[in-house]
C-alpha cells in the first residue's frame, strides 16, 4: 500500500512539474532581415534566443542568447553576453508580454530603438 501511494505521489508531482515546463517560438518578418524568438518557460524562469536573418539568410544568422523571469503573461528579458546591434548599449532589461488573440498567441516586444519607442508583435 504505502508503495502504490509512493508511486501515485511520485507521478502526481512529477506530471505537474512537466507540465509547467513550455516551449514557445515567434516569428516578425521585417522588410530586410527575419526575426525569431524561441524560449523555453519553466515554472517562473525563461530562457531562450532572439536570432536575426539579415535579409532572410539562414546561413547568415546572429543568434543572441537570454534568460530572464516570467510572472503571469509578463516577461522580463537580460541579454546572456552580448545584445543586439540595434539597441542602446546600455539597456540590459526588457519587458516582452505574451497576448492571446483569437486564436493565436502573440508576442509583443517593446524596444527603444534611436530615440524611437516601438513595439512589435511577433506571433
Amino acid at each position: 500500500m504505502k508503495t502504490l501511494l509512493l508511486l501515485i505521489l511520485v507521478l502526481t508531482f512529477g506530471t505537474f512539474a512537466f507540465a509547467q515546463t513550455q516551449s514557445k517560438c515567434f516569428q516578425f518578418g521585417g522588410l530586410k532581415d527575419g526575426h525569431i524568438v524561441t524560449f523555453r518557460i519553466d515554472g517562473a524562469r525563461v530562457s531562450g534566443a532572439y536570432r536575426i536573418e539579415p535579409d532572410y539568410d539562414s546561413s547568415q544568422a546572429e543568434s543572441y542568447e537570454f534568460k530572464g523571469t516570467r510572472k503571469g503573461n509578463t516577461l522580463t528579458i537580460k541579454f546572456a553576453n552580448k545584445i543586439l546591434k540595434t539597441l542602446p548599449p546600455k539597456t540590459t532589461t526588457f519587458i516582452w508580454t505574451l497576448l492571446q488573440s483569437q486564436d493565436k498567441e502573440l508576442l509583443r516586444l517593446k524596444m527603444s530603438i534611436k530615440d524611437r519607442n516601438l513595439t512589435f508583435f511577433f506571433h
